[in-house]
């Protein structure tokens, strides 16, 4: 939601503009998943189509952050190891990474096109505005002695996406004027951004993703799989704890950064501690936006932020056994500009995605359930500073960087139609306002479609590893695009981008102004750049060689087939892959 601010016009309507809802009406911005009690393989491979509109390896314990004792809220019944509450969570393969924020887009038209992800905006003043106790009236639903309006734009939109087998994650954010941190200080010339004012308490907070995690269960209403708590957490405008500039008028309050992070650890554990207990299987993500290296982190401007690797660090240690996990978004450096690039730190973009994943698995190495990462909000403008093609293009290269990361489970797409002046100019959209289609409908509507893949989909069940290289800077390897200037050396290999039997994962590493492969998962103290793919140990059917080597002095380093290395000394064999002929 951060992408807009350097605009700052006038901003009172940009809870549509940002895909959230203003709390009048939710309509068409939800979704759900299957609500069988089974475990099931969502495949977009199958099934019918409508017509597109027109126009880990062996790990150690090296970095791993220690966890902190805290425990379950003693007051929130937990289930027994082993116990599934609720519907196991849905099995999706890659081709259903798919997803948009959908806005008043057709349902049946989306979810015709294979659109197997769905997100959708729950602010918590909606459903309590006031703190009432219960009995409650009609049109409520009761929880835990509190009552809370159901939306029932929103309640039906749940269950209709739920009937037609499409995966809802909700963010949960939006804190009524009765929960408030007191102090906080948000924009002064749009009193919306208030809404994004800190819970004064967490128990307030995570009674509200109790209800939803209850209502929204997998039953009669539907179900929510996946639960976003708060939004883009590390930016004070989005997760306002006090400081950044002084509401009043005056200078601006230093952030605590410790405190920053305390208080959305709390909102995290008792948030998350409530949904487990209606759902054990679901998933409970951290929202950050692209400002990730810790350099980034200023406590003492108007808009104070934290670099997502810093947060990252402070939260785990924070959340005990939890399992999280992260919810990114990986816009372009400039919200208005379509470009992107593998270089493009210390921002984490669609050109550098995998930088996330990386950094998550050699942070972590023993704790797997924080290497799966959702891309859970992004998009591409085709408005000032771009074009509707560069949309196009753009959208198809970010698919195709996002399906070469092996661990990203999902791109939902920020948004389906561009609203206009109520944008601020932007139009990250696939359908203008005036619901007329622009060019990046199409490809996005038929990219996962059979018969039809692009967009990397049509390399699965693989990725593609390529080689290329720059005078100066020297070679590149990667299943993600190559730098800017860097020229592609052969057709690549082909890698798995699930585990598969006798595989182990190659991992990317920046050193200087080239990369290097290595099984190594910590990266040795290199950036990690992230996974590239399952390489086999064994020679099988079809494979060949692929060796890592270095150039006199280490100056450079690339991957071949040839054992002498080309003319490099060898480092040593990475394993086998298929050749990409």
């Amino acid at each position: 939601m951060r992408h807009f601010i350097a605009v700052l016009a006038p901003l009172a309507t940009l809870a549509s503009g940002l895909g959230c809802s203003t709390g009048q009406s939710n309509t068409a911005r939800d979704g759900g998943d299957d609500p069988g009690a089974d475990a099931q393989a969502i495949d977009a491979r199958g099934g019918g189509d409508a017509d597109v509109a027109p126009d880990a390896n062996d790990l150690t314990d090296a970095g791993v952050v220690a966890d902190a004792n805290v425990p379950p809220d003693a007051n929130v019944p937990q289930p027994d190891a082993g116990v599934v509450i609720g519907p196991t969570y849905p099995v999706l393969d890659a081709y259903a990474i798919k997803g948009i924020t959908p806005d008043d887009g057709d349902p049946a038209t989306l979810a015709g096109h294979r659109t197997l992800r769905i997100k959708l905006d729950l602010p918590w003043y909606v459903w309590e505005a006031n703190r009432d106790p219960a009995p409650c009236a009609s049109g409520y639903q009761p929880y835990d002695g509190y009552c809370f309006r159901i939306d029932a734009a929103t309640d039906r939109a749940i269950k209709d996406w739920t009937n037609r087998g499409v995966l809802v994650s909700a963010a949960i954010w939006g804190v009524p004027t009765w929960a408030r941190v007191a102090g906080c200080s948000p924009y002064t010339a749009d009193p919306w951004f208030q809404n994004f004012c800190a819970p004064r308490e967490a128990a307030d907070f995570a009674r509200f993703t109790g209800m939803l995690a209850s209502r929204y269960n997998g039953g009669a209403n539907g179900r929510i799989a996946d639960f976003i708590i708060h939004n883009e957490v590390n930016h004070n405008i989005w997760f306002d704890v006090g400081c950044g500039q002084n509401a009043s008028g005056g200078g601006i309050t230093p952030c605590d950064k410790d405190a920053w992070i305390q208080r959305y650890a709390d909102n995290f554990n008792a948030a998350y501690d409530r949904i487990k207990s209606h759902q054990s299987e679901a998933k409970v993500f951290v929202p950050f936006d692209q400002n990730f290296d810790s350099s980034l982190t200023n406590l003492t401007t108007s808009w104070p932020l934290i670099g997502a690797e810093e947060f990252i660090d402070g939260f785990a240690a924070r959340v005990g056994t939890r399992q999280w996990q992260v919810a990114f978004h990986p816009y372009p450096k400039g919200w208005s500009l379509p470009n992107f690039d593998p270089k493009d730190l210390p921002q984490v973009t669609f050109g550098n995605v995998g930088v996330i994943v990386g950094h998550l698995m050699a942070r972590f190495p023993t704790r797997p359930h924080a290497w799966e990462v959702q891309l859970t909000e992004q998009g591409i403008n085709s408005g000032a500073g771009s074009s509707e093609a560069q949309q196009d293009a753009g959208l198809c290269k970010a698919h195709r960087n996002v399906l070469g990361t092996p661990n990203i489970t999902s791109f939902i797409l920020y948004r389906y139609k561009d609203f206009g002046a109520l944008e601020n100019g932007a139009a990250m959209g696939l359908v203008r306002a005036d619901n007329t289609f622009k060019p990046s409908w199409s490809r996005w509507a038929r990219m996962n479609k059979p018969g039809t893949y692009e967009c990397g989909f049509e390399d699965l069940p693989y990725t593609i590893l390529k080689r290329g290289y720059k005078g100066g800077d020297g070679h590149w390897a990667s299943s993600r695009m190559l730098p800017s200037g860097f020229n592609a050396e052969g057709t690549g290999w082909k890698l798995h981008r699930e585990r598969q039997p006798g595989t182990v994962m190659l991992f990317e590493c920046a050193r200087g102004a080239h990369n290097l492969l290595t099984r190594d998962q910590s990266c040795a103290g290199d950036q990690p750049m992230g996974p590239v793919g399952w390489i086999y140990t064994s020679q099988v059917a079809g494979t060949v060689p692929l060796y890592a080597c270095v150039s006199a002095g280490g100056l450079d380093h690339m991957v071949s087939t040839d054992p002498a290395c080309e003319a490099y000394d060898p480092v040593g064999l990475l394993g086998y892959a298929l050749p990409n002929n």
